[in-house]
């Protein structure tokens, strides 16, 4: 029986960029490659808005909305005064009983984190890798269908969240990575790139 199919894009046309057609399935991980590391977000934000069910295009037929795991953040107030820990984090948004509530723990020492990490840690004290790996741990505890970014990760953490993803996606669900390199192109489902008609550099992948 063939998987569930989430959202078939048949092309999403502008005058400054385009998205191929593209589908995302039950089981699949998919990678578009934004590219442009200037004009990539307002792209990011629109066809997210899209998947998620926020807004709609006619280019686009979504029959299962996806789940945006925005980056951590905090107010001014909350991080001045009362900054969140990593242990009230998990209790907030992670079911204790999840196979995902440990992993900040478990791998403390990856992701480019110079610390152990424990339950008293400040989340805004943790560096871009494991602060991606929380979020995400929180979302797939709870959600099936995922939306990410791999924004200010490095590249060690991008390997072990990468195939933390597969796992989950392996399990039954699905993920859609919204990237700006093109180094996982040969470990996803399905790869497409954005067209840009304004001149891109696309930069280096972080060593």
């Amino acid at each position: 029986m063939a998987s569930q199919l989430l959202f078939e894009n048949k092309g999403i046309r502008t005058a400054e960029w385009y998205i191929p057609p593209l589908i995302l399935r039950e089981g699949e991980l998919v990678l578009l490659n934004l590219k442009n590391p200037v004009y990539a977000i307002a792209v990011q934000n629109r066809f997210v808005d899209i998947v998620t069910g926020k807004t709609k295009c006619a280019e686009v037929k979504v029959y299962h909305p996806l789940t945006y795991i925005p980056p951590f953040r905090q107010s001014w107030f909350r991080r001045r005064f009362n900054p969140m820990s990593v242990g009230e984090y998990v209790k907030k948004n992670m079911d204790p009983a999840s196979e995902y509530a440990g992993i900040i723990y478990q791998y403390r020492d990856v992701c480019e984190q110079k610390q152990n990490i424990d339950r008293h840690t400040k989340v805004d004290m943790l560096m871009g890798g494991p602060k991606r790996l929380l979020t995400l741990c929180a979302a797939m505890s709870r959600y099936r269908y995922i939306v990410y970014d791999m924004q200010a990760v490095g590249p060690e953490a991008v390997s072990f969240i990468h195939e933390l993803v597969k796992k989950h996606v392996s399990q039954g669900g699905a993920a859609l990575l919204l990237d700006r390199y093109d180094e996982l192109r040969n470990d996803c489902s399905r790869y497409a790139e954005v067209e840009w008609s304004v001149r891109v550099t696309t930069p280096a992948s972080p060593q």
